[in-house]
């Protein structure tokens, strides 16, 4: 009977070279995050409120016209009144840049304070400062949209109308309505389901894991997506309940 060769390899078994090449892969990819996630933090949010601040003044500035509010009043609101509007946008336009720091701020921490909630209930020792970091390294991705919207309507759709400003969200379930016939409530929530709310969720899922706090992404996945998911459906109904209020 004829012996099996002792370098050959036994049926079913992985091969050494594809065993060594997924190991470096896995090093090389928590080298990545560990680095990604260990940039200067106060820098950075620096850099994303500039950035944020200026593509909304930009938005405000050269997306919305005196002919496009006219457009979208018509006949109820006069020119002068029209003109009298854009007056009053520019002369507070400066008030955007705050008010965008400040809502990155308290975003920041909101949400680092849900990722907090849900390591906490799943008993995962964990620290909140680490967490803001990662929340905000996280945050990159969230410029995307704005940035996407003004290149958009400044270079490819320059015929738009201020409905159409208005309810623009790239990669978002709202794509897929007509948000005319759509009520009020439910055109905030269609926008936040986009394709860039869910990297957001994996990069701070993907940071959590870097950190060392659970044994494999699709742990923190879960921790993190159920936690910031209930903070975001809660986040809604305030909104939702301001709307009606108003």
């Amino acid at each position: 009977m004829q012996m099996p060769d002792a370098a050959t390899p036994p049926a079913g078994a992985i091969p050494k070279e594809l065993t060594l090449f997924r190991f470096d892969l896995t090093r090389v990819f928590q080298f990545a995050m560990t680095h990604l996630f260990s940039v200067n933090k106060w820098l950075l949010v620096t850099v994303l409120c500039a950035l944020s601040a200026t593509l909304t003044y930009l938005s405000s500035s050269l997306l919305v016209n005196e002919t496009l509010l006219a457009a979208f009043y018509g006949n109820q609101v006069s020119a002068e009144r029209v003109h009298d509007l854009l007056l009053t946008q520019e002369k507070y336009a400066w008030l955007l840049i705050p008010l965008t720091v400040l809502t990155y701020l308290v975003r920041i921490f909101c949400v680092a304070c849900c990722i907090s909630l849900g390591l906490f209930f799943s008993n995962i020792k964990h620290d909140i400062r680490k967490l803001l970091g990662i929340v905000t390294v996280s945050e990159i991705i969230l410029i995307l949209p704005p940035l996407i919207k003004l290149c958009w309507f400044a270079f490819f759709h320059q015929d738009y109308t201020l409905r159409e400003v208005q309810f623009f969200f790239p990669l978002s379930i709202l794509n897929f309505f007509d948000p005319a016939g759509l009520d009020n409530l439910l055109v905030y929530p269609l926008q936040l389901l986009n394709a860039f709310e869910a990297v957001y969720v994996l990069l701070i899922a993907l940071g959590v894991y870097a950190c060392g706090y659970v044994a494999n992404i699709q742990r923190s996945l879960k921790i993190n997506a159920i936690s910031y998911g209930v903070g975001l459906l809660a986040w809604v109904l305030v909104i939702a309940f301001i709307s009606v209020s108003m």
